[in-house]
């Protein structure tokens, strides 16, 4: 399910920034917000972290995640494929 979701943010990504028109003179313009705070639970991790991970980076936020600490090797599994990707 991690995967999955992760998959599904990649391949949708673009849509997110697709500028919106409103008339002639006016348009939204989508942009990232800012950095975004991912604080996960301990059960399911890999799931949970990826359905807060995969929105943020998609839209083009920055995330600081802070996994559970019950389960921290999911997060930092997670984190070390997504730099490798």
């Amino acid at each position: 399910r991690a995967v999955e979701t992760l998959e599904w943010n990649g391949r949708h990504a673009d849509e997110l920034s697709v500028p919106i028109p409103l008339g002639p003179n006016r348009m939204i313009v989508p942009e990232p917000l800012g950095v975004v705070a991912a604080f996960t639970p301990w059960n399911y991790p890999a799931v949970l972290i990826a359905r807060k991970l995969a929105p943020a980076l998609a839209a083009g936020c920055p995330v600081i995640l802070k996994g559970a600490e019950e389960t921290p090797s999911v997060a930092v599994h997670i984190v070390e494929s997504l730099r490798q990707a």
